[in-house]
């Protein structure tokens, strides 16, 4: 009993003694030592005011470039959780597709409630014909309304999702695995002019 107490105090003042280690570092002393190494490894680091005065030199005396370039992250990350909230529905239609042997006709007869799915930009899920899915997403957060698509393709025994949009220029950022298809655009043939 005895050495088990001893173990639990030496343990005990171990983690007291790291975490004061880590205060230290972190402490606004710690990070001056650490200014130097940033200089030598980066760009240094400008305080907040500094920012908010660059910014406001390069977007001229309104700063909304500013505030849109600052609400993108915050854009990015609501994007990011509006589609991985979408998952549902994927894993609903490939069990709907392994258990029927086909894509459902309706989102309904795989139990799926495409009005479930909304977020703060998804505005809807639309299920289409083969088992391909839709997440439309409306405007806000400094993102233009958008489409997401998802499409199932079959390799063997394999179901694999492949995401494409045709909405987003830069989806990569957000979502790695998903690329930019923009639509291709409808031209009209010139009619081949004749003699005169």
């Amino acid at each position: 009993m005895k050495s088990l107490s001893l173990r639990f105090a030496a343990t005990f003042v171990a983690i007291i003694v790291l975490l004061a280690a880590y205060d230290a570092w972190h402490s606004p002393r710690g990070r001056a030592r650490s200014t130097h190494d940033d200089h030598a490894f980066g760009p240094a680091r400008l305080p907040a005011p500094a920012v908010r005065a660059e910014s406001a030199a390069v977007d001229g005396d309104d700063g909304a470039t500013h505030a849109m370039l600052a609400a993108l992250p915050q854009a990015n990350a609501i994007l990011a959780g509006d589609i991985a909230a979408t998952t549902g529905v994927r894993v609903a239609l490939t069990e709907c597709y392994y258990t029927q042997g086909r894509w459902p006709d309706t989102p309904a007869s795989c139990g799926i409630d495409p009005d479930a799915y909304r977020g703060q930009l998804l505005e809807r899920v639309r299920i289409e014909a083969d088992g391909r899915y839709v997440a439309v997403l409306r405007a806000g957060h400094g993102l233009p309304a958008g489409e997401i698509r998802f499409t199932p393709t079959s390799s063997g025994t394999a179901l694999r999702w492949e995401c494409s949009t045709p909405s987003y220029p830069d989806i990569a950022r957000v979502l790695p695995a998903c690329r930019y298809e923009p639509r291709a655009s409808a031209s009209l043939a010139t009619p081949a002019r004749t003699g005169s």
